[in-house]
């Protein structure tokens, strides 16, 4: 191994290789950032590739596959001026690449998860939708070096958005499955559900930076086998966003100060299906969603000293400023909603109510204890129905529910991110299937204001979702984790996403 110059005095010198061990509960699957996928596929990509801008080890976005960056006086065109920089067979990073990931990305046949992050781009969403060609998306690569890209309107946030996976560079070895690479990291060895490694990239532009000598993910679906490698010491790092820990073992290992705990912009919520009576009605809806007692939920369940929501953003979103825009278990109030809402709908008491939810232990837990909140506050008969992913989603896109728990990872770090989801029904995220004409109003004008008036503007659309209460947010994310002490360099950003570019052993 090649460490640093004379080995400086933050990196182990005893150990011949810097090699990290991690773990997975499944297998990612696809290498292919254009596609999307999981949160292991995307810990993966972000070791394998690395788009124009990325973020720092203090959380802030800086320069990657750019070397610099002209943002024309209309904030609608950026021209990126690419550095020197190659894939892992040494051949040059070209703007080419990053025009044809991108545009293969808006195909209306490609099969990708997350193209709605390039619809700021000019054209790119009627693109996608068939109704123009892909030569008329504002992306175009002028020559090796230069990329311009046009967007459909300021996008204060776009520079974020180019550090994400989705708009990374794409080349190709010998054939369309065998990906060359130009992050810190190259594949080596992958044996599917198994074990994936990856070893330094020594052509990586900033491989000076790069500790590293190998990553080991090992693929383990049982969070006790994780626990106990990490304990062998055969683990240096374990639970979200990798492999979870048991659940049993959070509150006992926070409680002893073992657990690191991360906040990050993600929050776990009810969403209510608003084209359906009972919760057509905004009575119902703020009824079931004051009923809840949050801070029970926080305490007794989830245990890693969460935020519980009595707004809707993560505060992570809004520069760590908490809202108070309604009041945790507000009993009182819950059955006031309660019997106007009943009076509006003409209806004597409740029907029965179905609760959907994803499997898993603390799911569970948490929808027996909302089925018994909304029992004794609001003397509903709700019955609780776990289900699998694929099948909870099924459920929710086609609004085949009465009330189902949802969750959201914010993409980027503008308000933007969460609420532009709810400005029309049929946007693939609004489960709830609400839309207010105000709200869209409000959305749309975000993208013309300066940046005090956006935030005046994003308060008053959250104001709305309160009044309306299309949705319930519950509590806010914290991960989780246990490391080897020695670790250091890790960074988790605001959005969850883990980066090992700067890790090492001290």
């Amino acid at each position: 191994m090649t460490l640093l110059a004379s080995c400086g005095q933050n990196i182990d010198c005893s150990k011949k290789t810097q090699n990290l061990n991690i773990s997975f509960n499944s297998d990612p699957g696809s290498l292919d950032p254009r596609r999307g996928g999981d949160v292991s596929k995307t810990i993966i990509e972000f070791m394998l590739f690395e788009g124009l801008t990325r973020f720092s080890k203090e959380g802030i976005i800086e320069f990657a596959g750019a070397e610099a960056i002209h943002i024309s006086l209309d904030q609608k065109t950026y021209t990126f001026i690419l550095k020197d920089n190659v894939w892992s067979d040494g051949t040059p990073v070209e703007a080419i690449h990053y025009e044809r990931a991108w545009k293969d990305i808006l195909s209306p046949s490609f099969p990708a998860s997350f193209a709605h992050l390039l619809y700021s781009i000019q054209n790119a969403e009627q693109a996608k939708r068939g109704e123009v060609s892909l030569d008329s998306v504002g992306v175009k690569a002028i020559d090796s070096k230069t990329l311009v890209v046009t967007l459909e309107h300021p996008t204060p946030y776009f520079l974020e958005l180019t550090a994400f996976f989705t708009f990374f560079p794409i080349k190709f070895g010998k054939n369309e499955t065998d990906f060359l690479y130009n992050g810190p990291f190259i594949l080596t060895d992958w044996q599917p559900n198994f074990q994936i490694s990856v070893e330094k990239n020594p052509r990586y532009w900033a491989s000076s930076e790069v500790h590293l000598d190998r990553i080991t993910v090992h693929i383990i679906d049982h969070e006790m086998t994780n626990l106990h490698m990490y304990e062998k010491g055969e683990l240096d790092i374990v639970g979200v966003p990798l492999a979870p820990l048991p659940v049993d073992s959070l509150p006992i290992l926070y409680k002893e100060g073992k657990l690191h705990t991360q906040s990050v912009a993600g929050s776990t919520l009810c969403v209510f299906n608003t084209q359906e009576a009972p919760f057509s009605n905004v009575h119902i809806r703020k009824a079931f969603a004051l009923a809840i007692d949050r801070q029970k939920i926080v305490d007794s369940i989830t245990q890693i000293g969460e935020e519980i929501a009595t707004a809707v953003l993560p505060p992570l979103l809004k520069n760590d400023k908490q809202a108070l825009l309604f009041k945790d278990h507000d009993q009182e109030n819950a059955r006031r909603h309660l019997k106007l809402g009943l009076k509006e709908l003409d209806l004597e008491a409740l029907p029965l109510i179905t609760y959907i939810y994803l499997k898993g232990e603390v799911n569970t837990k948490m929808a027996e204890l909302l089925q018994e909140e909304w029992r004794s506050v609001l003397g509903a008969n709700v019955q609780i129905e776990k289900m699998e992913s694929k099948n909870l989603l099924f459920h929710l896109d086609n609004k085949k529910y009465q009330i189902g728990q949802a969750s959201w990872l914010a993409f980027y770090t503008d308000p933007i991110n969460i609420l532009e989801r709810f400005k029309l029904k049929e946007n693939s995220k609004n489960y709830s299937g609400w839309e207010h004409p105000s709200y869209k109003h409000l959305i749309t004008r975000s993208f013309e204001e300066s940046m005090e008036e956006r935030m005046m503007t994003f308060e008053k659309a959250e104001q709305l979702l309160i009044e309306e209460m299309p949705i319930s947010v519950i509590h806010h994310w914290k991960y989780g984790y246990l490391k080897n002490a020695k670790l250091e360099g890790i960074f988790i950003s605001p959005i969850g996403d883990i980066y090992f570019t700067h890790a090492y052993f001290k």
